[in-house]
Parts: structure tokens; sequence; C-alpha cells
């Protein structure tokens, strides 16, 4: 359980990192020519998501691991 503890713990602090990242990615297409559809508010609200998502598929992994192996029936 204190594994689980400290992947949500360091997932919540990489959430901003993930989002800023995201950020700069669409900045960098937009500025290559892509076009910005969205503006930056959206853009680091779709961040926050993608990191907030990230970070709890990472504190829960292994529980998420063991439920597919169930659901699918291999195991390596």
């Amino acid at each position: 359980m204190k594994f689980v503890i400290r992947r949500a713990v360091a997932g919540l602090l990489l959430v901003p990192v993930v989002a800023g990242l995201y950020v700069a990615g669409y900045v960098v297409l937009g500025l290559l020519g892509a076009g910005m559809s969205i503006t930056l508010d959206e853009v680091w609200a779709n961040g926050l998501l993608i990191g907030f998502v990230c970070a709890v598929a990472f504190a829960f992994a292994t529980q998420l691991d063991r439920l597919a192996y169930k659901i699918i029936g291999e195991e390596n």
C-alpha cells in the first residue's frame, strides 16, 4: 500500500509538468503552421486532464495489471 501512496504523490506532483509539456507541444505545433484552434486555457485544461489520468494509472498500475490478467485470463 505504501508504494501506491508514493506513486500517487509522485503522479500528483507531475500533473503540472505533463500539462506544461502538453502546452509547449501544442504551441510548437501551432508555430510550425498547424494553427491554433483552441485557446491556451483550454489546452492547459486538456493537459491537466491527461496528467491526472496518467497519475491515476501510474498509482494503480499493479492493480490494473492484475485486473487485466483476470479479464483476459493470461499469465506471463
